[in-house]
């Protein structure tokens, strides 16, 4: 038992140490398929493959996209020539000890085709055509012709080549992913061969001059030429350039050949025009009884149509462009707005055609001479305008104001300020017509100085008075103390002009203006009251002056009610003495600029109020109305009992209390014992601090 264990154990690892190199050979071969080329080529172009491996091979099979190609004991190095365009997958497998190990690499491979050239070199006369290649290339390829002139389509194989010069003309080929390229040329040699007619395609002739000249050139020089049609209309139908006289629109045709045998031809249209007679109308017709129009009448000139069909191309344009055709200028008619006496012209072309139309209008002239320009004189001095009024009638002057009349042509005009005066009239009988003159009024000035003051404070207006007389100032004179003198004081209390009028030597009104600026205001001019300004007859309140910029407070003055009660502070204590708003505190300073300034409050003076019992019980046993006084309601903002007098009386007329103490009152005892419970009267006299009194009487009644 314990045999067939070890002849079990020791089988098992032997079996163990055979396998263990296959094993790890199996595991550890390496195999890699190498190019000599990147593997990306051409169709039709082969590539040698190798594979690379750290074993030797039993056998290898080479595949391409899975098809065996090449087989051995151990072929490493393997050349494929693809035929075909595409993604192909080459293959090699790798046997060893029954072992299969396969590598694979992809080749890309581009369609690729090199189209035969039709001739290397050749000679074409000019502008001949030939076909470059024999096929057309294949779609998924690229081409380019260099130079791109004179081909007929420079990215396809097959074009067609129409050179003017000898070139050389260069193909440039491409795969469709540009793994293949191809440049390839060909030579042509150009014949020179051209024949031009320097003339349009279509050229005109009038009838009236049918003759044109057919100018050409040719090259080479001594080429054959020959003309079409041979009818007669031509100089001469082999000359270069003969001159052709057209009885209807003829088709010349040039051919030349060249000493080398080239052709060439060239042709023109000679179109034979004409234009027909026009016959123009003006409407409406100039106005009565002048035969003219006048500046501004509207007015269409018309003219016959010309025949569509026989005239296609005839156009028009008028003259002059000076604004008054409203229409276009080639329309054949126009509307019109009369500016002035001109003609008015009209080209007509029809191709080589052309003739010229001109109509006369006639516009009376709105001008109307004037022997006086635009003047400046003194006020109210006489001037006279002079009118030229030949063929004027209806004269009428305005405004009528300051002329000497206003229906004839040379009124003399004086004014006292600038005035333009109309003259309207009717010219030649048919036209208004209008003319403006302006006499201005110079007033020479009057130098005053600019002054600056204080508000309210007297200034003197200063005035260079040389040579003038007669001062009137005319505005703002209830500030001035004088309104007949050249320097009056004046007094303001915001910026102020005055206008002041006098004479100057010439006796022309002259005109000066004094301004007075006033000094402007403190940024800062504040009163401040404390407690506020409801204050309590008999108490202090605080007032403060608030000014910016800053002052010396020596220029301060406080008064209360008009009297001066303090100096040099900015802030003082007054007691009110007033009652009701009869308390007015005033402070008074110089501010910055040194001019005084005035603020103002009203103080409300707070009376003191009374209220006096009906009725007390001295010696009660609640304590209340022990003692008979009056009572000061508001009591707690005052200083002092304002009871200077205080006396009761019984019934007969008897004095029982007198004085005795104000401030605590009558205890209801009377010589010195208790007075009988009665009806007792009171006179009380009260003195404010202002020194005015009041009295209060009544009765009250007094308990046991």
């Amino acid at each position: 038992m314990i045999n067939i264990n070890i002849k079990g154990f020791l089988f098992f690892f032997v079996l163990i140490l055979f396998c263990l190199p296959l094993i790890a050979f199996a595991q550890d071969i390496e195999l890699e398929v190498l190019t000599d080329i990147d593997p990306f080529i051409c169709q039709n172009e082969a590539i040698e493959f190798t594979y690379v491996s750290n074993q030797t091979p039993d056998s290898t099979i080479w595949t391409l996209d899975g098809n065996a190609i090449a087989s051995s004991e151990n072929m490493q190095t393997f050349s494929i020539v693809f035929n075909e365009a595409g993604s192909q997958e080459v293959a090699v497998v790798f046997f060893l000890n029954s072992e299969e190990i396969t590598a694979t690499i992809t080749v890309e491979v581009d369609e690729f085709e090199i189209p035969e050239f039709t001739t290397r070199d050749t000679t074409v006369c000019r502008h001949d055509h030939f076909q470059l290649t024999t096929t057309e290339g294949l779609e998924s390829m690229t081409f380019e012709w260099i130079p791109d002139t004179n081909v007929s389509d420079p990215n396809i194989a097959n074009a067609l080549a129409t050179p003017k010069d000898t070139t050389v003309l260069i193909l440039n080929i491409s795969s469709e992913n540009g793994y293949c390229t191809f440049t390839d040329s060909v030579i042509v040699n150009v014949l020179p061969n051209n024949v031009n007619i320097q003339l349009p395609p279509t050229a005109f002739v009038c009838d009236d001059s049918p003759q044109i000249s057919l100018n050409t050139t040719v090259d080479p020089p001594g080429s054959e030429v020959q003309w079409f049609p041979n009818d007669g209309s031509l100089s001469s139908n082999t000359e270069q350039s003969p001159l052709a006289t057209v009885d209807f629109s003829t088709r010349y045709i040039v051919n030349i050949e060249t000493p080398d045998g080239c052709m060439h031809a060239d042709t023109v249209i000679i179109r034979l025009d004409s234009l027909p007679e026009f016959d123009y109308s003006v409407v409406p017709g100039p106005r009565d009884p002048c035969e003219k129009y006048c500046v501004g009448d509207f007015f269409t000139i018309f003219s016959n149509i010309a025949n569509p069909e026989r005239f296609p191309d005839i156009t028009y344009n008028w003259r002059p462009e000076d604004g008054s055709i409203q229409d276009s200028v080639t329309f054949q008619n126009i509307s019109v707005i009369a500016l002035t006496t001109q003609y008015y012209i009209r080209t007509n072309t029809n191709n080589a055609c052309q003739s010229m139309d001109s109509i006369w209008i006639e516009v009376v002239d709105p001008e109307i001479p004037v022997n006086f320009s635009d003047t400046t004189v003194c006020a109210n001095e006489p001037v006279q305008i002079i009118i030229d009024d030949t063929d004027l009638t209806d004269l009428e002057w305005s405004p009528t104001q300051g002329l000497s009349c206003t229906d004839c042509p040379n009124p003399i005009v004086t004014t006292a300020e600038s005035t333009t005066y109309t003259l309207n009239a009717t010219k030649e009988e048919c036209c208004p017509v209008s003319v403006s003159v302006t006499v201005n009024i110079f007033f020479p000035p009057i130098p005053i100085d600019p002054l600056i003051a204080c508000p309210g404070e007297p200034i003197q207006i200063i005035v260079n008075s040389e040579g003038f007389s007669n001062p009137q100032w005319v505005s703002n004179t209830d500030q001035l103390s004088c309104d007949d003198c050249f320097e009056p004081i004046a007094i303001v209390n915001t910026d102020t002009q005055f206008e002041l009028r006098a004479f100057d030597e010439d006796n022309c009104e002259s005109i000066g203006v004094a301004t007075i600026g006033v000094f402007p205001m403190p940024d800062v001019m504040e009163l401040d009251v404390s407690p506020g300004e409801e204050i309590p007859i008999g108490t202090e309140g605080t007032f403060t002056l608030n000014v910016s910029p800053s002052i010396d407070v020596d220029e301060i003055n406080w008064f209360y009610n008009g009297d001066l009660v303090e100096t040099g502070t900015r802030t003082v204590m007054i007691e009110i003495i007033e009652e009701r708003e009869n308390n007015f505190i005033r402070v008074e300073f110089l501010d910055a600029n040194g001019c005084l300034r005035i603020l103002e409050v009203t103080i409300d003076g707070v009376e003191p109020i009374f209220e006096v019992p009906n009725v007390f019980s001295p010696g009660g046993q609640t304590g209340i109305n022990q003692l008979f006084r009056p009572v000061v309601v508001n009591a707690d903002e005052f200083d002092g009992s304002f009871i200077t007098d205080f006396k009761i009386f019984n019934r007969w007329g008897q004095k029982v209390y007198d004085n005795e103490n104000n401030e605590e009152g009558w205890n209801g005892r009377q010589n010195g014992s208790q007075a009988p419970a009665d009806v007792y009267v009171y006179v009380i006299e009260i003195t404010l601090p202002n020194g005015r009194t009041r009295t209060l009487k009544g009765d009250v009644t007094l308990l046991r």
